[in-house]
C-alpha cells in the first residue's frame, strides 16, 4: 500500500548566512532566559532545593548565585509557577521556599488530580500565562507518570 502525503514546504539554511544573537541570561551563564532548560539527576542531589531556591531569589529580586551584581543594575524580580507531583507544596515544598527567603505571594502551583504534560498541555499554558505574565520562571518537577 502507498501512502501519499504532502511534503511540508521547506527549505535548508547555510549557517553562514544566519547572523548570531546574543543570549538574554534568567541566571548568567547558566540558565538562559525563555529557553527549555532540565534540571536532571538522581534522587537525593538537590534540584528541587536549587529550583526552590531560584525561585525565591526572583520573588524577592535577590542575585543569583555565583554572580555579581553592578550597584546601579535593576534587580530581576518575578513571578513563579511551580509544579510537583512528587512533593506536598503544604508540608514540604512551602516551606523549604520560605526557609529560601522566597516571597510566597509571588509563586503559585496548578490544583488538579493527576496533571500530565501529554495530556494537560491546555491547562498548563493557560496558567503560565495567567501567572508569570513576565515570563520568568515555570518549574514543573514530574508532571508525567
Amino acid at each position: 500500500m502507498t501512502r501519499k502525503t504532502k511534503i511540508k514546504e521547506h527549505k535548508r539554511v547555510k549557517w553562514s548566512t544566519i547572523k548570531p544573537k546574543p543570549i538574554s541570561w534568567f541566571w548568567k551563564n547558566w540558565i538562559p532566559s525563555g529557553k527549555l532548560t532540565i534540571l536532571v539527576g538522581d534522587t537525593g542531589l538537590g534540584k528541587t532545593t536549587l529550583a526552590l531556591d531560584l525561585a525565591a531569589r526572583l520573588t524577592t529580586g535577590r542575585p543569583m548565585p555565583l554572580c555579581e551584581t553592578a550597584p546601579d543594575t535593576k534587580p530581576l524580580i518575578g513571578n513563579v509557577l511551580y509544579q510537583s507531583n512528587e512533593d506536598e507544596v503544604d508540608d514540604t515544598l512551602l516551606p523549604r521556599f520560605i526557609a529560601a527567603g522566597g516571597d510566597y505571594d509571588r509563586i503559585e502551583n496548578i490544583e488538579v488530580d493527576n496533571l500530565n504534560i501529554d495530556e494537560d498541555c491546555d491547562i498548563i499554558e493557560q496558567n503560565i500565562r495567567a501567572c508569570c505574565h513576565y515570563k520568568k520562571l515555570t518549574r514543573c518537577d514530574k508532571i508525567w507518570q
